[in-house]
């Protein structure tokens, strides 16, 4: 009986790492190929995206993360959405924005302001600038960010953090070997 369930056991996670193996090829070649093109990278319809300013501040943090559902038509969104764009700037660059969706309007322009601007953004954007929306947001990774930013003292508490937690799980292990079963 015991045989049985270890082959079972053995043979899931063989398909659980060729699964893994598979989706990880799978990304890879995805974001190669989005490189050469120059367009976003989506795996399974999804990516992550780093916000790198305060204008969605308290809803996703400076340096925090989102994980972003891609967009493909008007369907999709909808006012309060929280959407990834991008808008071309005057010297022909483009620019990625997350914010909010403010209005959307009949003629199909989108209006979208920061949750922490006093204005909406002052150009309208369309279905063609969104990339994706926020599905859910990982703020606790601005506090890594800021910390490992402030400095070596930063660093060195990032280090010490991590060294910590190395030396418990360590330590659980000396306290508490596996027991051997009896046989």
């Amino acid at each position: 009986m015991r045989e049985s369930k270890g082959r079972v056991s053995n043979i899931l996670s063989w398909i659980l790492l060729i699964c893994m193996v598979l989706l990880f090829l799978f990304s890879c070649k995805s974001i190669i190929e989005t490189k050469k093109t120059g367009e976003p990278s989506f795996v399974l319809g999804y990516r992550l995206i780093y916000v790198t300013s305060g204008s969605m501040e308290p809803t996703i943090k400076t340096h925090g993360m989102a994980l972003t559902k891609e967009v493909q038509t008007i369907d999709d969104v909808k006012e309060n959405d929280i959407v990834s764009f991008t808008v071309r700037t005057d010297d022909g660059s483009f620019v990625r924005t997350t914010h909010r969706i403010y209005k959307i309007e009949d003629d199909g322009k989108i209006y979208t302001k920061g949750d922490n601007n006093t204005v909406v953004d002052s150009y309208p954007i369309t279905i063609s600038n969104i990339e994706s929306k926020v599905c859910c947001t990982f703020n606790f990774t601005a506090w890594w960010v800021n910390l490992w930013q402030s400095g070596i003292s930063g660093r060195i508490l990032i280090f010490s953090i991590v060294i910590f937690i190395i030396l418990i799980y360590v330590g659980i292990k000396i306290i508490y070997p596996k027991r051997k079963e009896c046989r």
